[in-house]
């Protein structure tokens, strides 16, 4: 899956570039544009004028959630996750490992396709790819799914599509599926960024995504998801 449209000469009219670096580190009041609090490698990202934001921030102060909906439609949202807490090393190496795939070859780097006729089909080195990847997707969310289930309990994500691809620079890991719910109806159709940053600290993942409750919605705002994520500078 290469659908990933290449990045435009500038963005649509009617949207606008939202400086993600910008916005106020918790805790602190200073902007994220000024030299020494710049959280990389998000620094721009632009998204529609008229999307509403939204900042969360979570328990641990150095965590923060923004989102942007369209009016009317708190079901969409495209996120930006700031981490600000480094993942342990298994994690961190299985992202860094997975990004290798395929480098340097011209050849779509994908690490998992659902083949639509045999949707249960999944190779042992797929397999083990996605039990080593769970710590860095997020073991409660996307790292909890149908290629590393033991098949006895409930995963709440199920993969459609993984692959390796690479936005102004810098390779991602990019997750398309749904989550589900435990009697397996869908809850949010989705598209996941993950961004290793490393830190003096260790290595954080980032994130962003696209989610939508219902598919016309989600596939209606793919393409603004698109020049989003092209748009992203680091």
């Amino acid at each position: 899956m290469t659908d990933i449209p290449p990045p435009n000469d500038g963005p649509p009219k009617g949207d606008r570039p939202v400086l993600v670096a910008q916005l106020e580190r918790p805790g602190q009041t200073t902007p994220r544009e000024t030299p020494g609090v710049n959280v990389p490698p998000f620094k721009n990202i632009t998204v529609p004028d008229k999307w509403q934001r939204s900042d969360n921030q979570g328990r641990d102060i150095r965590f923060q959630v923004t989102t942007f909906s369209p009016p009317g439609k708190p079901d969409v949202q495209l996120g930006v996750q700031y981490a600000g807490l480094p993942v342990n090393d298994e994690a961190a190496n299985a992202l860094n490992d997975a990004l290798q795939t395929g480098k340097g070859s011209k050849l779509p780097r994908v690490l998992y396709v659902e083949d639509p006729a045999n949707p249960d089909k999944i190779t042992p080195a797929q397999h083990a790819l996605f039990q080593k990847l769970a710590g860095a997707l997020g073991s409660n969310s996307v790292g909890a799914n149908q290629l590393n289930s033991d098949g006895k309990t409930h995963h709440p994500y199920h993969i459609k599509s993984a692959e390796v691809v690479t936005i102004n620079g810098q390779d991602v890991l990019k997750v398309d599926g749904y989550f589900e719910r435990a009697d397996h109806t869908i809850s949010n159709y989705s598209s996941n960024l993950f961004v290793p940053m490393k830190t003096a600290t260790g290595t954080e993942i980032q994130q962003v995504w696209l989610q939508a409750k219902n598919q016309s919605d989600y596939t209606a705002n793919r393409a603004t998801f698109d020049r989003a994520i092209n748009s992203m500078t680091w």
